[in-house]
């Protein structure tokens, strides 16, 4: 997810390394395949790669359900469950958003917007789980490998776009669906600097040059600075983004502080 020029990288092989990693270490940026580190703030320290960490450990094609390490690549997923006629969301060759590159992993850590949410709802609306290691060393799991839950607390929600800034995410379970035709990004024609959200009902009728704008969820692809006083919302390079409620930033700040109370992972978000 994150890539430094001359960084070191550590690439554990097994959960016990992971923790040692963690707790060997007194900062560290969480990485996969840095195929998404545009978007993510970039420090100097020390990489913690899930790259080597890869592989399906649980696949129910019946029940629409498969758990994987999160250094599991995209692609190599989408065609093992393409097999039996079934896809994760958004899963098309959608060339600059990545979707289709990249590991499991960095695709929840960003949960970069996408094209198909008006049909396909939103990446956090697929993760049924993740398995997750904090700043001290120690294993939690929230969810349920299970597409119907009343697994309590949804704290797997809040690791979609957390960046690699609270916790380390090692396994994740993901609801699958039938694979149905979906178009291609490719036919942008430029490489978007902001993901965002624009009012239905404040979508121009001529878009802005560099920009895209999908009618019906709102969702918006740029490369023009202009376009960002229109959105209700947007993310840019480099862990940019609009201004956050206070309730909002309040929220992250406490989350913080139960799992990263000594600032260890670094922060995927400019504040």
């Amino acid at each position: 997810m994150a890539r430094g020029g001359n960084m070191s990288f550590i690439k554990p092989e097994s959960m016990a390394e992971f923790k040692e990693a963690i707790r060997a270490h007194d900062r560290l940026q969480i990485a996969g395949s840095e195929s998404r580190h545009e978007w993510v703030l970039q420090s100097s320290h020390p990489r913690l790669s899930t790259k080597r960490w890869s592989g399906i450990m649980n696949y129910r094609p019946d029940d629409l359900v498969v758990t994987v390490k999160a250094g599991t690549p995209v692609d190599e997923l989408v065609k093992e469950v393409e097999k039996q006629g079934l896809t994760i969301p958004g899963s098309a060759d959608w060339g600059v958003l990545g979707n289709r590159v990249g590991t499991v992993g960095g695709w929840v850590a960003t949960g970069l917007p996408h094209a198909w949410e008006g049909r396909w709802r939103s990446v956090r609306d697929w993760v049924l789980q993740t398995k997750c290691v904090t700043a001290s060393g120690e294993e939690f799991v929230s969810g349920a490998q299970v597409v119907k839950s009343v697994a309590g607390f949804d704290l797997h929600r809040a690791a979609v776009g957390s960046r690699g800034g609270l916790f380390l995410i090692t396994e994740i379970t993901l609801r699958l669906a039938p694979a149905r035709a979906v178009f291609s990004l490719e036919e942008l024609g430029f490489r978007p600097d902001y993901i965002g959200r624009m009012r239905l009902s404040e979508i121009p009728n001529e878009v802005p040059p560099e920009t895209r704008i999908c009618r019906e969820t709102g969702n918006v692809w740029s490369s023009n600075p202009e376009v960002l006083s229109k959105m209700t919302s947007w993310m840019g390079r480099n862990g940019a983004r609009s201004p956050i409620s206070p309730d909002l930033g309040r929220l992250e700040r406490r989350m913080k502080e139960v799992f990263d109370p000594e600032m260890k992972f670094a922060e995927g978000w400019k504040r």
